[in-house]
């Protein structure tokens, strides 16, 4: 079965079924993170507690006021950002590819998540510590959510380009759209709280996620069957660029028949 027949298979159930799997291990996320914050604060107390500074004049006037985080801090919503994620991402890819029949390459898709999830932990440290210095706690909140984000995007795309040939730009214009719905439910969701927004925002990530993906699907191979335009088949070729692969097929048979002078 060819790479558009197991594409067109997908139907509202499955979108559904693939969302809820993104629940459920954004869930497991939500569990290792709150694990993690639980010890840490069991064992360092207060001092990942922010505190207020002040900056004053010599008259007494305050100039600026903002929170001071402890470098412990720091270092905790790291570590427990990094590992709720990676936990996520790993159960959803394991499940994802036992589920789907389009993924046959199981250990590869988790080996390159876990890889991944590495990598962007290594970029994100700099920035952790950069915005940190400049924005307290509030910074170090938002670059959480900026390294989740990376983070499931990277993971979820992971899989379909190990397994994808033709239509890896349905899935890119997929977690497009699973990433406005994501923002939309967390505005929703979150309500300002940040403590409901740290636990809401994994499995509301990889739910939408899934969504995004699964809907996009679905709809453009209603399209794509209906008015038969497979404009997203990356072999397809527009403008002047039509025609062009055929020319060099015909210019390397040619040289291969009579070889090159």
């Amino acid at each position: 079965m060819n790479e558009k027949q197991l594409l067109t298979k997908i139907t509202l159930p499955n979108v559904f079924v693939n969302t809820l799997v993104g629940l459920s291990s954004g869930l497991l996320g939500t569990m290792v993170l709150g694990l993690i914050l639980l010890l840490t604060w069991s064992i360092v107390g207060e001092v990942l507690v922010p505190t207020n500074q002040q900056a004053t004049t010599e008259f007494g006037e305050i100039l600026s006021h903002r929170q001071n985080t402890h470098p412990l801090f720091l270092s905790v919503v790291i570590w427990a950002i990094f590992m709720a994620t990676l936990a996520a991402n790993i159960l959803q890819t394991l499940l994802i590819t036992s589920i789907e029949e389009r993924y046959t390459a199981r250990a590869t898709c988790i080996t390159h998540v876990g890889v991944g999830n590495v990598v962007i932990l290594l970029f994100m440290i700099p920035v952790y510590i950069m915005v940190s210095s400049q924005y307290g706690a509030t910074g170090v909140a938002i670059v959480a959510l900026i390294h989740s984000t990376l983070s499931v995007i990277f993971s979820t795309l992971t899989a379909d380009i190990i397994t994808l040939k033709k239509y890896l730009l349905v899935s890119l214009y997929g977690v497009m759209l699973g990433a406005v719905f994501f923002f939309i439910s967390f505005n929703i969701f979150g309500n300002n709280n940040p403590t409901v927004m740290a636990f809401v925002a994994l499995p509301l990530l990889l739910g939408m996620m899934s969504f995004g993906q699964g809907l996009t699907q679905l709809l453009y191979f209603w399209f794509a069957d209906t008015y038969g335009n497979d404009f997203l088949d990356i072999e397809k070729r527009f403008g002047t660029d039509y025609g062009r692969d055929e020319v060099v097929e015909e210019k390397d048979d040619f040289n291969e028949e009579f070889g090159e002078f």
